[in-house]
């Protein structure tokens, strides 16, 4: 059984805590075990066992719908446990590549942006509601909205996918749909 944090560590604001406390959207299990994955080589082994005991010990299938309310209790207690989101991001790309190596044999930094956005549209519920990515030949533009994962977490994410490719560049988020924005929006930039 689900245990919710009282209070969402990384809730911007009253109308951020309220829209996770109440989302419904999905997404592949597979997301699940990779976030578990990713915050116990962050965090350890202890915290992973403490996230599992406040999920309840789910069965999580590669291919099956699970909530995704449960990434919001795997971000609070990495949180609390002093895992950024940002480190947990960072560390996706990288931890997809080594298990999936020939999916990027071949590709380049466009293809892995343009990988990045279909897996979010076509492997959750609410991926779908956000603008579409805009990619030039040193800059990505990126947006998110409706998610229920931290947003520092894409920031990471993108700084991740760009270490795949071996380049270096930067990425934040230059506007926020907690704060007043239409959606998040992340900027990432490197020399060509």
């Amino acid at each position: 059984m689900l245990t919710f944090p009282a209070k969402i560590v990384y809730a911007k604001n009253p109308a951020h805590e309220q829209f996770m406390r109440s989302f419904d959207g999905k997404l592949l299990g597979r997301y699940h075990i990779a976030f578990l994955v990713v915050i116990e080589f962050a965090g350890g082994p202890e915290l992973r066992r403490n996230i599992e005991d406040a999920l309840g010990h789910p069965t999580y299938l590669p291919n099956e719908w699970f909530s995704a309310r449960d990434l919001i209790v795997m971000f609070d207690l990495a949180i609390r446990a002093g895992v950024s989101a940002e480190r947990i991001g960072m560390l996706v790309m990288p931890t997809f590549k080594r298990a999936n190596p020939k999916v990027f044999e071949g590709t380049t930094i466009r293809d892995g942006f343009e990988r990045f956005e279909q897996g979010f549209r076509d492997e959750t519920t609410y991926g779908g509601v956000s603008p579409g990515i805009l990619i030039e030949p040193t800059r990505a533009v990126v947006h998110r909205k409706g998610s229920p994962v931290p947003c520092d977490y894409f920031a990471g994410v993108i700084k991740g996918l760009l270490g795949v490719f071996s380049i270096q560049g930067t990425c934040r988020e230059v506007e926020c749909q907690w704060t007043g924005a239409r959606a998040c929006r992340f900027e990432a930039s490197w020399e060509s």
